[in-house]
């Protein structure tokens, strides 16, 4: 072959195989951007490597191939190192193609003619060990994750789907290593082979090559060859691959991990079933609980509607799971089904045998049915469940119409005897009894006794309904009675009985009807008040005669016309006191003067200035509003008697309207109520009637004992005087009791016109009142944040408002006295809700940074323009609430909504922060199908941005008022310094003692009643008094026992000493709905009775006894087993029994360690312990140190209203600026006071304090000033100019004879004062054996270390901590789920050390000095004393807690941090 023909083929061939070498390198391409090299692929490198050995004759073949082997260690290393960030997307199906595509390349690297230095990464076999451990940590979270999601009912089914899948991807992609690695040792064990000729040429064409390569690459050449000698000397010889498996060991090993399972995919899908398995183990527990006895309607709802959401949700698990035969968990699942279906169809047979049996159903068995019935209904509500089969809704159903059968038979039998009055009467009770034993049925029951009643009136006449009611009343278990006074037909008759029952007036009262010696002998004055006997004597003559002659006159009548001649009456006697107040006025309109003092929260309102010095007000600014002059001359009294007249008399004609279809005559009158003269004489004393050289209506306080009618005296005193022009607010504890009294007296205040001027409601609610009527705060904010402009004030009410407040006593509850109120607006939209719930949804948007990127933010900021500082702080506020959320942590879902326990009931309008929207969001996605879940409206309804508008003091808002008056069943037990502030603060000097209705009351308490007994017989002792106070006589005692808290009552309900009463007991908590609670508390005075009651139902709840059986035998005994703090609330109690002339008894049953928080130090308790079994005046002690207890919290309530004052004047210029319309000030307020977290936290302070029985002081003293911690201390920082923002979180700890809840509570990271004060609301003194636990709280320290970072803490205490011998002992006290291991208070004291945490210890008694010094010095901190017990303990706390802030946010700065405490000292001393 000629030479122009050779060079033309070589041509040739050149051309084919650089067009084959392009297809080549493009497939192979292909291949690692799809990575997936299938067999094709394969094919291509290995044509392209075979092609390479033939560099010397075509080098262009040479540079594609060492282009493409650089591109097979990029994709190589590249797709190992992208696996473990795909990992943390949970993106299964990008994982799968990694995995797939990581074993063709260690397949193709393992080929002979690709085990080169130039194709195989020498790092491949460590980046291939590193996935391996990722994607085993990686599923093992997700693992951890699913356990957390059984707990918290958020089981992400897809995640761990994914999981498995990733884990059995992974299990072929290992089996395919291992096979590969066998083929790794052998080329290994062998060395590369290569043919020596072949590699000449090709080390003679690389020197050619590298000689015209330019010099940027050969110097980028040899820095690659560097550093693949540095990557092969760490992992063998030049050129070899490393075995996988020894690698993965070796990773392994230095990163701590355990050796690898044999199958990571039989390993997870294990862990699986085992956590579905205890998840249905105690979802089956919990299903089994919701059958106890006791368990109220709403609890039982929510626990069944658990149980039927979660049981969805596993089964949803199940089906997403179905490709995973490993995990077996359907045959878990469809055994808990069974479980549950086997519950049910027992329990639906035992319903029907009890019901089927003729025999008359024992009290127990009644209420065991009547609860399973209630069960079984609630259960019947869900659609599609999974739990009822039809088996047992058709039993149910038989059940229902068994039990309307024998409704209907009672029904009958009462209608078959109407004409039969005594028969007529069993048939009844019999009846009544049915409904209230059945609730089910009670409904149906009452509504057909109220047709009976009308029907036997229709029937029989009103003559016979007389008897029918002595009949009824005469009946022994006392439901008789009960129907009387709910009927309101037979009602009248009780009013009847009321006569009878109450103290015999008449042999006090002369002929002419006027009170002589009644009056004189019983109604008694306070110190500073004298009685005109001799006008009181007079008026109730006068008004004795007056009432008869207006019931007289109207009887029979049509009362529209008396209600018109009160109207018109009241405007003549208005008008004459009105020129009284004002004689300068011209015109009928109140001109509301103006007056000075932070006290006069009225004139503020109305735009008055607020001066500097308004904060230092005194007793004498009180008093200048309470000297606005409301006169009573003759006049004024006149009018005042009249109008009392007449509403009394308007309310007893109201009791006989519909008696005898309203054709009532003289001789009716003996059915109408009719005021016991005490109750007059206490309307009088309220309205300024008997006293001594009075001409001015003062403010007064008035003992009217518990259950004698103290609704009956509001309700009138607040008629008189609204009819004269004033606006009175009755305010009260309860809400359920507020609403109560102002339906019964409803129908009078809209028949005379005051509808408007009268209002009932808590204290909050009044307070709310007050503020909103100038000017609704809420939405004058609201107005201003949506469209920039600001509403004028509106009309200010121009009438003197009057304070009624009924139990004066519980306004010093720390709820209130002392306390802030916080009005919050709601700013909402559709752009708001979008944003939270993409907050919500989207955990990688949790963070502010990642907010702001949102277009949900974007729409928020367009909407609300101009609000953008304000906005961004509210969202950091909701991101931090987020982080802290934790689902059903204290909240009561109910009714569409979500709500917090409030004295004795449920509030829906407490909100704690953000915390409660996003419990709607949790409740919303959590499903189900019953009442107690969140509608996605409700949800949206209570999405918003929350902006505070300021403090204010609920003290200063009272002050308020032209004049306060109260009445409270316990003027006389009221504590000294109670009655001191009553004068000093609020400036109300009267006082009227009242007698009682009904006599001096027949309750026994002695001495012996008060036991006081070692924690360990606590239990025991209580169940022994019940046994005890019940079995006595031939029929048994009803047995109240009240509670301090919800946890107590439940312990005992469930402990051993009481397992003989459950099936006969009562329960009274929060959780019931009012008709349960009416029907309990009836039921709770007959015989035999127990009823277990918190400490909110001792007051305000009529337990009356009607059941004769009970009052011929001693009557309803109460046991308390708790100290209250306040005689007035132990009092309020014990008025629980012995009422309306009934006998009744009371005994105090304590537990020792509880009695520590009154004394003022542990060594004084322990004095107390060593001498308390043989004292003789147990209740004397504790009484006296109870008294001494309560005198030093009240001092330092007095400091926490001295600094409320200045937050309030601070609302006050708010609410100012807000009215004028300055929109900087506006701004500037908001801004400042919704200040958010932000990142780069200056400082973060853990307050470590003792919370067991000896520190009660602590606890209630950090409550009144951790607002004015922080308050003082930005004002500090602001005034040196340094960075201001630190955050302080709570911890306390206790010991461990307490559960693991209750060993340590914490707080969360707070920068708002208020949410650590409402975290405080819910933390009380408990346990304490010694020793504390100490080393909990330094261990939950380190805990915080690691996660998020600690500048100091400050430790509070009065004994050491635990001795190792102490932990070991104590340990096993409680059980432990939460703390698991043992723990010394010097281990965890090491580890602060070595992160330089300092630990300012402060002992409250000698006996922690030692310790307590030693932990300070330790670490670098502080200790001394700390008199945190005495009455100025509230500051002294308050300035130590301020102090060490201010130090901390100085850092290493010493100058700074002097000049710090120095100007907080300035301004503080």
């Amino acid at each position: 072959m000629n030479s122009a023909r050779r060079q033309g083929c070589m041509k040739q061939v050149r051309n084919e195989v650089t067009t084959r070498c392009d297809t080549l390198e493009t497939n192979i391409y292909k291949a690692i951007a799809d990575h997936n090299f299938s067999k094709s692929s394969r094919d291509s490198l290995f044509s392209l490597v075979k092609l390479s050995r033939l560099s010397s004759y075509f080098p262009e073949v040479r540079t594609v191939s060492r282009k493409v082997g650089q591109a097979m260690k990029d994709a190589a290393r590249v797709t190992a190192d992208s696996i473990c960030q795909v990992l943390v997307q949970s993106d299964v199906a990008t994982i799968g193609i990694r995995l797939n595509f990581l074993v063709q390349l260690a397949e193709v690297f393992c080929e002979d003619s690709c085990a080169t230095e130039e194709y195989f990464p020498n790092d491949f076999s460590i980046l291939v060990a590193m996935s391996i451990v990722h994607i085993e940590n990686v599923t093992s979270d997700t693992v951890n994750m699913l356990e957390h999601g059984f707990c918290t009912e958020l089981i992400e089914e897809k995640e761990v789907h994914s999981c498995l899948h990733l884990c059995r991807q992974w299990s072929e992609v290992t089996t395919a290593l291992s096979k590969i690695s066998a083929s790794v040792r052998k080329l290994v064990d062998e060395g590369l082979k290569k043919n020596p000729k072949i590699e000449r040429k090709e080390k003679k064409i690389e020197q050619n090559e590298k000689k015209i390569e330019q010099k940027e690459d050969m110097k980028a050449e040899q820095k690659e060859k560097k550093i693949e000698q540095k990557e092969d000397n760490k992992i063998g010889s030049k050129g070899s691959v490393s075995n996988v498996g020894k690698l993965v060991d070796q990773v392994r090993a230095v990163l701590s991990l355990p050796p690898p399972s044999d199958d990571l995919y039989t390993t997870r899908c294990a862990q699986v079933r085992a956590l579905f398995h205890l998840h249905t183990n105690d979802l089956l527990q919990l299903f089994q609980a919701g059958w106890e006895n006791q368990k109220s309607d709403n609890e039982i709802s929510a626990i069944f509607d658990s149980v039927d959401r979660r049981s969805r949700d596993l089964k949803r698990l199940c089906d997403t799971l179905k490709d995973h035969p490993s995990c077996d968990i359907v045959r878990d699942f469809d055994g808990f089904i069974s479980q549950v279906q086997s519950v049910l169809i027992s329990r639906v047979s035992e319903i029907s045998e009890m019901l089927s049996i003729n025999a008359p159903m024992t009290e127990s068995d009644s209420r065991l049915v009547d609860g399973n019935l209630k069960r079984f209904s609630v259960l019947s509500k869900f659609s599609k469940s999974l739990l009822v089969p039809e088996q047992v809704l058709s039993s149910f159903q038989q059940i229902m119409e068994s039990l309307r059968a024998k409704t209907n038979h009672y029904l009958k039998q009462a209608a078959d005897n109407l004409r039969y009055v005594d028969s007529f009467a069993r048939a009844l009770c019999d009846l009544k009894w049915h409904g209230m034993r059945f609730e089910m049925v009670s409904s149906t029951v009452n509504a057909a006794l109220i047709d009976l009643s009308k029907r036997f009136l229709e029937e029989m006449g009103s003559d016979n309904v007389t008897k029918l009611c002595l009949q009824l009343c005469g009946e022994n278990s006392g439901i008789g009675q009960l129907i009387v006074e709910s009927l309101p037909i037979l009602a009248s008759y009780i009013n009847r009985l009321f006569t009878s029952i109450t103290l015999p007036w008449n042999d006090t009262i002369d002929d002419s009807g006027r009170v002589t010696d009644g009056i004189r002998k019983l109604v008694k004055c306070g110190a500073n008040d004298t009685v005109n006997f001799t006008e009181l004597d007079e008026f109730y003559g006068m008004f004795d005669q007056t009432f008869k002659l207006l019931i007289s006159d109207h009887l029979g009548r049509d009362l529209q016309d008396f209600e018109i001649l009160i109207r018109s009456t009241a405007d003549r006697y208005r008008a004459k006191l009105r020129e009284r107040m004002h004689p300068d006025e011209k015109d009928d309109t109140l001109v509301v003067q103006a007056f000075k003092g932070a006290a006069s929260f009225i004139y503020r309102s109305f735009g008055g200035k607020i001066q500097k010095d308004d904060v230092k007000h005194d007793e004498k600014d009180v008093q200048e509003l309470r000297d606005i002059k409301i006169p009573l001359d003759n006049a004024v009294k006149e009018g005042i008697l009249d109008l009392t007249c007449k509403i009394f008399a308007l309310w007893s004609l109201y009791s006989i309207e519909t008696f005898n279809k309203g054709k009532v005559g003289a001789e009716d009158l003996q059915h109408a109520r009719k005021p016991h003269p005490a109750q007059v004489v206490a309307v009088f004393r309220m309205l300024g009637i008997g006293y001594e050289n009075m001409d001015n209506l003062p403010s007064s306080i008035h003992e009217v004992l518990t259950g004698q009618g103290k609704s009956l005296i509001l309700g009138v005193a607040s008629s008189v005087l609204s009819l004269l022009g004033f606006e009175v607010c009755v305010a009260c504890y309860s809400k359920f009791l507020s609403e109560r009294d102002y339906t019964d007296f409803r129908r009078i205040f809209e028949a005379i016109g005051v509808r408007n001027l009268v209002f009932y409601g808590t204290f909050q609610e009044v307070c709310e009142r007050v503020l909103n009527q100038s000017m609704d705060v809420r939405v004058a904010t609201l107005k201003f944040l949506k469209d920039g402009t600001i509403n004028s004030a509106g009309t200010p009410s121009q009438t003197e408002r009057i304070l009624l407040i009924d139990e004066v006593d519980v306004f010093f509850d720390e709820s209130f006295y002392g306390n802030l109120y916080l009005p919050v607006a709601r700013l909402s939209s559709e752009n708001v809700y979008r944003l939270a719930g993409k907050i919500w949804t989207d955990s990688s948007k949790r963070s502010f940074s990642a907010v702001t990127t949102l277009d949900e933010y974007k729409d928020v900021l367009s909407e609300f323009s101009g609000q953008k500082q304000l906005i961004d702080e509210c969202i950091r506020t909701m991101l931090h609430d987020l982080k802290n959320f934790k689902p059903g942590d204290g909240y009561i879902v109910k009714d569409d909504q979500i709500g917090y326990k409030e004295q004795d009931g449920v509030s829906f309008s407490v909100v704690y922060g953000y915390k409660t929207m996003f419990a709607y969001f949790f409740e919303m996605d959590s499903g189900g199908d019953s009442k107690n879940v969140i509608s996605e409206a409700s949800c949206k309804a209570h999405t918003s941005f929350l902006v505070n508008c300021g403090q204010l003091s609920y003290v200063e808002i009272v002050h308020g008022f032209h004049r306060i008056i109260g009445v409270t069943g316990t003027l006389e037990k009221l504590s000294p310094v109670r009655s001191d502030a009553i004068e000093q603060e609020f400036a109300i000097r009267r006082r009227t003692y009242l007698p009682s209705v009904y006599g001096v009351a027949n309750r026994t308490f002695n001495d012996s009643d008060t036991i006081v007994v070692p924690e360990n017989e606590f239990f025991f002792t209580i169940g022994d008094q019940i046994s005890k106070r019940r079995d006595v006589g031939q029929f048994p005692r009803p047995v109240l026992v009240f509670f301090e808290t919800s946890e107590s009552l439940n312990l005992f309900y469930n402990s051993h000493p009481f397992s003989n009463f459950k099936r006969d007991a009562f329960i009274l908590n929060e959780t019931h709905s009012a008709d349960e609670r009416k029907n309990i508390v009836h039921r709770a005075t007959m015989a035999g009775s127990i009823t277990l009651c918190t400490r909110e139902y001792g007051r305000g709840v009529d337990f009356a006894c009607r059941d004769k059986r009970v009052t011929s035998n001693n009557g309803v005994h109460v046991i308390q087993t708790f100290l209250s703090e306040d005689l007035a609330e132990e009092a309020q109690i014990q008025g629980r029994c012995a009422r309306q002339a009934d006998s009744g008894s009371y005994s105090l049953i304590l537990s020792l360690p509880s009695l520590e928080r009154f004394f003022p130090s542990s060594a004084d308790f322990q004095d107390y312990v060593d001498k308390y079994s043989t004292q003789t005046d147990k209740y004397k002690v504790l009484n006296e140190k109870r008294n001494n207890y309560f005198s030093r919290q009240h001092e330092n309530t007095k400091i926490a209203i001295r600094d409320a004052r200045q937050a309030h004047l601070e609302g006050l210029k708010f609410l100012e600026d807000l009215s004028k319309g300055d929109v900087k000030k506006v701004q500037e307020f908001l801004a400042a006071q919704n200040k958010g977290p932000v990142e780069g936290v200056t400082t973060k302070t853990l307050c470590l304090f003792d919370a067991t029985g000896s520190m009660s002081g602590l606890l209630a003293n950090t409550k009144k000033t951790i607002c004015k911690v922080f308050q003082d201390a930005t004002e500090v920082f602001k005034a040196h100019n340094s960075p201001s923002w630190f955050a302080v979180q709570i911890a306390v700890y206790r010991n461990y004879n307490v559960n693991d809840n209750s060993l340590l509570q914490a707080s969360a990271w707070e920068v708002k004062p208020e949410n650590l004060r409402t975290f405080m609301n819910g933390v009380g003194p408990e346990g304490g054996m010694g020793n504390e636990a100490i080393e909990i709280g330094l261990q939950y320290a380190n805990a915080l270390l690691a996660t998020g970072g600690l500048t100091q803490i400050i430790l509070i205490g009065d004994v050491p901590p635990n001795t190792r011998e102490e932990v070991a002992k104590r340990f096993k006290c409680a059980p432990r789920t939460k703390y698991t291991v043992q723990t010394y208070w010097e281990d965890e004291l090491a580890k602060l050390k070595e992160h330089n945490i300092p630990v300012h210890a402060f002992y409250v008694h000698q006996a922690a000095k030692q310790v307590f010094t030693e932990i300070a010095q330790r670490t670098g901190g502080t200790s001394s004393f700390l008199d945190v017990n005495s009455e100025k303990g509230a500051e002294l706390l308050k300035r130590t807690v301020t102090e060490r802030i201010l130090v901390a946010g100085a850092g290493s700065d010493l100058t700074l941090a002097d000049a710090l405490v120095k100007t907080y000292t300035a301004r503080h001393t």
